[in-house]
């Protein structure tokens, strides 16, 4: 008889979980405000993503270079200077990342340039957005 209660109390809170979980709660609902990074917003996120990755390099490079001169002043045969060496390779090619993520907000801030609001008269500046092409030749 204990049993039989049990098992259809927990049907029940199953049934009652599922049921409010079903509903569309309120809380914490985002709202529908869309913001758009100007370019100068891009440019900006490209030049720290750009010095993390130099930041990175540059320190891998040095934790490498100061780990395999010791190596070569030592008398340990690199158990000390292991930890150093393999530290600057992994941080250099940590930084491959940030590089790379640095070109492509370059490249949004580039075509987000392009595709802002343009002033028609002065202090007057239409909704418009025109999209445009630019074409540079080099020689």
């Amino acid at each position: 008889m204990l049993n039989l209660k049990l098992t259809i109390m927990k049907k029940n809170f199953i049934v009652l979980v599922l049921i409010f979980s079903a509903f569309n709660s309120k809380s914490q609902q985002l709202k529908d405000i869309e913001y758009k990074f100007s370019s100068e917003d891009y440019f900006k996120k490209s030049k720290k993503q750009r010095t993390t990755g130099f930041m990175l390099l540059s320190s891998g490079a040095i934790f490498f270079t100061g780990g395999a001169i010791a190596m070569q002043h030592s008398q340990s045969k690199g158990e000390n200077e292991l930890p150093f060496i393999l530290g600057g390779l992994v941080m250099s090619v940590t930084s491959v990342p940030f590089f790379i993520a640095s070109i492509s907000s370059k490249h949004k801030a580039k075509i987000s340039m392009n595709k802002e609001a343009v002033i028609v008269t002065p202090n007057i500046s239409s909704n418009i957005v025109y999209n445009s092409v630019g074409l540079e030749i080099s020689f």
